[in-house]
């Protein structure tokens, strides 16, 4: 998998998760139980190096997750949602 394969898996996997966007890199970050200040700092910086190959524990854990694996805690909050004050386009 390479960081534009991890791009294009966030977008499939929001809409797997019934979601009306790609999972933000943060939320992954978050549902792959990175213990990072920013979970998604890791996913940012591989979908940067688009053609390089990204590691194989996070492909195999995307790879987990697009087959239909739940993340460790459920799917993860959509923190965005509880944030935004104004109506979102249905």
């Amino acid at each position: 998998m390479t960081g534009d394969e991890l791009r294009l898996a966030r977008i499939r996997l929001g809409k797997m998760w019934g979601w009306n966007r790609a999972v933000f890199a943060s939320e992954l970050g978050r549902a792959l139980l990175n213990p990072a200040r920013d979970p998604g700092e890791m996913i940012r910086d591989h979908e940067s190096r688009r053609g390089v190959a990204i590691p194989w524990p996070l492909a195999s854990s995307v790879q987990l997750l697009l087959n239909g694996a739940l993340p460790p805690g459920g799917i993860p909050v959509r923190y965005y949602d509880l944030t935004v004050k104004r109506p979102r386009a249905a």
